[in-house]
């Protein structure tokens, strides 16, 4: 709730996704409910057809972590 995005492009077949600060503030506490919202995320922008994996940083930072979901790298 309150995540908007700030910016995003696709650079050969990467969604570089770049997502307020609320998306971390909001974060919910259980792992299943984490792994919801980057699944939710992850598979909305990859059902365009020009999408093969997602990368998601906030406020212009790539994360390690969301919770303890690796988010390192583009996720498909």
């Amino acid at each position: 709730e309150g995540t908007a995005v700030v910016s995003s492009r696709v650079d050969e077949g990467i969604c570089y996704v770049n997502l307020t600060k609320e998306f971390l503030e909001n974060m919910p506490e259980s792992m299943q409910q984490q792994e919801n919202v980057v699944y939710s995320l992850v598979q909305s922008l990859c059902s365009l057809s020009d999408i093969q994996a997602v990368q998601i940083a906030v406020e212009g930072e790539t994360m390690e972590y969301y919770g303890s979901i690796d988010v390192s790298i583009p996720l498909s």
